[in-house]
């Protein structure tokens, strides 16, 4: 029996080296993909290592109950914005790492967490709208115990504390009710972002007599939900700011 006669030509050579060349170029796009993945792991792992690190250095100071609780949420945060390469470039990544390791030369403290929020927000759509769902929850405690250290007007301690509480409570209500679309991932800046920035400031100026004043000030101006409930507070707790000292409040 003779042996069948193959005959080979460029054209069926091209044809058999485009069929291997399916496989192949899928298996490069696995490999490929897999190296990525393994790569953002590594950078995943060094910013969270970085965050513990952050949390065993509690602020001079500050209430530790309150700082695990926003080391917590920044830690929650990276978790639920830093998922996959495919969110995230490992780019990306690594510039976040090494901005945080920058931060963290030196003393850290609110402001190094809001700085993170901030940061992990510009990192892409995903991360704007989770900073702007979430972030209002470790600002918000941070800033009622920020105000809780500052100069007190002379109402019983228990009646502080709790009055410093509500307007802690105020700020994420307010917040929520301010009437903008939270998952807004693409939009132009709108009023949650600003009011955002503005009590990460006044954060910052807690020390000062007259930050609670602006933050009745800034919650009234946010919406009327915010001016019925700043009323509200200054009915329950006469020793808050009285509304002429409040030039953008009007009773």
């Amino acid at each position: 029996m003779k042996r069948p006669h193959v005959r080979f030509t460029v054209r069926r050579m091209m044809v058999g080296l485009a069929i291997l060349s399916v496989p192949l170029w899928g298996l490069s796009l696995l490999v490929r993909a897999g190296s990525e993945h393994v790569a953002f792991r590594g950078y995943y792992r060094r910013i969270e290592r970085q965050l513990r690190a952050i949390e065993a250095r509690n602020p001079p100071g500050m209430d530790p109950a309150v700082w695990r609780d926003a080391v917590g949420w920044a830690q929650t945060a990276l978790a639920n914005i830093c998922v996959t390469p495919l969110g995230i470039r490992n780019t990306e990544m690594v510039r976040v790492a090494a901005e945080l390791d920058a931060r963290v030369q030196g003393e850290v403290g609110a402001g190094t967490l809001l700085w993170f929020w901030d940061r992990l927000g510009r990192t892409g759509p995903q991360g704007r709208g989770y900073n702007r769902r979430h972030r209002i929850r470790t600002l918000a405690p941070m800033l009622g115990e920020a105000l809780s250290r500052g100069p007190t007007p002379g109402p019983r301690p228990d009646d502080w504390t709790r009055g410093v509480q509500e307007i802690a409570h105020a700020c994420e209500e307010v917040y929520y009710r301010s009437g903008c679309d939270l998952d807004n991932e693409k939009g132009p800046p709108d009023e949650a972002d600003r009011l955002l920035d503005d009590l990460g400031r006044l954060l910052g100026e807690a020390a000062d007599p007259g930050t609670m004043t602006r933050v009745l000030d800034r919650l009234a101006r946010s919406s009327e939900y915010g001016r019925g409930r700043v009323v509200q507070l200054k009915s329950e707790f006469p020793w808050m700011p009285p509304p002429e000292l409040s030039k953008a409040f009007s009773p």
